[in-house]
C-alpha cells in the first residue's frame, strides 16, 4: 500500500450543531508533481462558506493527481476525510477543535474545480451522502456515469484557456437521457478564465483569447456566493430561487454577466426531433451533431455517444418564419416554454408566436440575439424562457403552431 497526507483547510462556523458539509476538491494543476498547496486556493471559498453557516474542508488532493489512476485515489482519499470527519463530530480528538455534534456527515455537498469537478460528480455518483454537487470548469472523462438523482450546479468560464472543449457541456445531454427529477443548471460566466477560480493559480490561462475580462477577485467573489447559494438551494435554507427552474432566468448573477442552461423534472422536451420544420421566407435544415461530428463546433454532444438533434433557420433581410415541430398541442398545464437557442449570425426581430388551431396568435419579442461562443470558438446554446401567461388570446390548450420570426440572421434551436 502507500502512504498520502491527509490534509486540507476546514472552516466551520463559530455555533451550530449538525452542520450541512461542503468539501472541496482542487484540480490537477501540476501534475501532482511538487509540493504546491492548491487546496489553499480555496481556503477563502471555505471561510465564505462557514459565514454562511456550513462545514467546509478543501482538501489536498495533490499525492492523488501524482498517480496514474488519479480517479480511485481521488476517491479514496475524499473518502478517508469524510471518515475522519465523521469520526471528529462522533467525539474523537482528532483535530486541534472539538467537532463533537457539529458535523452533518450524512448530507455532503460536493464543490470541484478542473479535474476536480469531474472528481466531484463522480464522487456524486458513488456517494449516498452526497446531497448535491457543484463541477466548476470541469475537465471531462466520462459523460455517461451512473447519475445520482440529486440537484446538480455546473459553472463554465467563457474564456477557459485549460479546459478549452468546454468540456461541462458535455454532461447536460446525458443527465436529460438519465431522466434525473431534480434540476440541473449550466452556468456560464462571461469574461471568466479557467485558472482564477484558484488564488494559488495566478495566470491568465485565456490570454490567447485577449485575456480575462475579470480579475482574479472577481471570479472567487463570483464562485463564493454561487456555490453558496447553491448549498442553500440544496438544503432548503433558501437560496433565492438558485434552482427554481420555472423562475425568471437571470442575464447576470451578482452583477456579471451569465448565459445558463435548465434541466428540471418539472420540464418536459416538446420539440419533435422526427419532423423537418416548416418555413415562411426563411431557410431551415434538420442538424444531428454527435462525438464524432467535426463541422459544427458545439459542446453539447461532446465526448458522449448521444446524438442532438436541432433546427437552423437563416434569414436574409425579410421577416420570416420557422415553425418548430412540437410533440403536442397541448401547452395549458406549463407555466412557460423555454428554448435553447445559440446565434450563428447576429439574429435581428427575434419573436416568438404562439397560434391556436382557431387561428388566433399572439408573439412575444425577443429583439435582437447576439452570438455566444467560448474563446475557443465553440458556439454556445443559451435557454430563452417565455412565460406562457404573455400569450394573451390564444387557446393554450390546443395549439397549432410554435413560431419562431426574425427578420435577419441564423439561429439553432
Amino acid at each position: 500500500g502507500a502512504t498520502v497526507p491527509i490534509r486540507g483547510w476546514l472552516a466551520l462556523p463559530e455555533e451550530g450543531e449538525s452542520l450541512p458539509l461542503v468539501l472541496i476538491l482542487h484540480g490537477n494543476h501540476a501534475g501532482g508533481q511538487g509540493e504546491a498547496r492548491f487546496d489553499e486556493g480555496f481556503s477563502n471559498l471555505a471561510e465564505y462558506l462557514a459565514r454562511r453557516g456550513y462545514a467546509a474542508a478543501s482538501l489536498d488532493l495533490q499525492s492523488a493527481y501524482a498517480r496514474r489512476d488519479d480517479d480511485v485515489w481521488t476517491a479514496e482519499i475524499a473518502r478517508a476525510h469524510l471518515d475522519l470527519l465523521r469520526r471528529a463530530g462522533g467525539g474523537e480528538a482528532l483535530f486541534p477543535l472539538d467537532l463533537t455534534g457539529r458535523l452533518d456527515p450524512d448530507r455532503v455537498i460536493l464543490v470541484g474545480h478542473s479535474r476536480g469537478g469531474d472528481a466531484a460528480l463522480n464522487l456524486a455518483c458513488a456517494w449516498e451522502e452526497a446531497a448535491g454537487v457543484c463541477a466548476v470548469a470541469p475537465n471531462l472523462r466520462q459523460a455517461e456515469k451512473d447519475w445520482r438523482d440529486i440537484p446538480a450546479a455546473i459553472l463554465v468560464p467563457q474564456l477557459d484557456g485549460d479546459v478549452d472543449t468546454m468540456d461541462g457541456y458535455a454532461y447536460l445531454w446525458p443527465r436529460r437521457r438519465a431522466g434525473l427529477e431534480n434540476p440541473t443548471v449550466l452556468t456560464l460566466l462571461e469574461g471568466a478564465n479557467h485558472n482564477f477560480f484558484n488564488a494559488k493559480l495566478t495566470g491568465d490561462d485565456a490570454e490567447p483569447y485577449g485575456g480575462a475580462a475579470l480579475t482574479g477577485a472577481e471570479q472567487r467573489d463570483f464562485l463564493c456566493r454561487y456555490a453558496a447559494d447553491f448549498c442553500d438551494a440544496v438544503t432548503g435554507r433558501g437560496g433565492e430561487g438558485f434552482l427554481d427552474p420555472a423562475g425568471a432566468l437571470p442575464g447576470t448573477r451578482y452583477g456579471l454577466p451569465v448565459h445558463e442552461l435548465w434541466l428540471s423534472g418539472e420540464m418536459e422536451l416538446l420539440s419533435d426531433a422526427g419532423r423537418a420544420a416548416a418555413v415562411w421566407n426563411c431557410q431551415t435544415r434538420r442538424l444531428t451533431v454527435d462525438a464524432h461530428t467535426t463541422d459544427l463546433r458545439i459542446p453539447l454532444s461532446w465526448g458522449t455517444e448521444q446524438t442532438l438533434t436541432f433546427w437552423e433557420g437563416s434569414w436574409e433581410g425579410a421577416e420570416g418564419a420557422l415553425d418548430l415541430p412540437l410533440g403536442r398541442g397541448d401547452l395549458g398545464g406549463f407555466s412557460a416554454l423555454a428554448l435553447d437557442l445559440a446565434a450563428v449570425e447576429k439574429v435581428e426581430g427575434l419573436s416568438l408566436a404562439l397560434t391556436d388551431r382557431e387561428g388566433n396568435s399572439a408573439a412575444v419579442a425577443l429583439g435582437a440575439l447576439e452570438p455566444l461562443r467560448s474563446g475557443s470558438g465553440y458556439t454556445l446554446f443559451s435557454q430563452v424562457r417565455f412565460p406562457l401567461d404573455l400569450f394573451q388570446g390564444v387557446d393554450l390548450d390546443h395549439i397549432a403552431r410554435c413560431s419562431l420570426l426574425a427578420e435577419g440572421g441564423t439561429v439553432w434551436v
